[in-house]
């Protein structure tokens, strides 16, 4: 419950980062040399598709993978403003790629009714190892921070 939870925030989260980026004009995605494909605002309208799916948990895996792959493009190629934030959400979509976290508040499931089910949710548990994924990944990011901010260079 918790992992689903976190990945509909998550989700949300991202959409709206996404979105209020795409309308700042802000973006590095408003450069037309860095889409890889198509008309410059394709882009960003599949950036903000990958974040609903992930929230909505509709094509989750895919919409993990195609967020995590655009997004960690987009951050690549914009260096000057590297921030640990970044690489963080970049890690939590790849952990959130090979989760079961849309075993829970999954749209799919409640639109297309019980025939689209394997498994009802409450009978289909999350393995254990798949919360600990993300405490590790969290704790270990906030705690090298930290020592990052000890240094007096800071």
């Amino acid at each position: 419950c918790a992992l689903g939870l976190f990945r509909m925030v998550f989700g949300a989260v991202l959409f709206v980062a996404m979105l209020s980026s795409g309308l700042s004009g802000e973006s590095p995605n408003d450069y037309p040399e860095r889409a890889p494909w198509g008309p410059p605002w394709l882009y960003p309208l599949v950036l903000l598709a990958s974040a609903l799916g992930i929230c909505t948990g509709v094509g989750y895996r895919v919409s993990c993978v195609t967020f995590l792959l655009l997004y960690t493009r987009q951050w690549l190629l914009d260096c000057s403003t590297y921030s640990d934030s970044q690489y963080l959400v970049s890690m939590l979509a790849l952990c959130l790629s090979m989760t079961n976290a849309n075993a829970f508040g999954c749209v799919r499931v409640g639109l297309l009714g019980p025939r689209f089910r394997t498994k009802p949710p409450s009978v289909r548990p999350i393995p254990h190892w798949n919360v600990v994924l993300f405490k590790v990944l969290l704790s270990s990011m906030y705690f090298w921070r930290g020592v990052a901010k000890l240094n007096a260079d800071w």
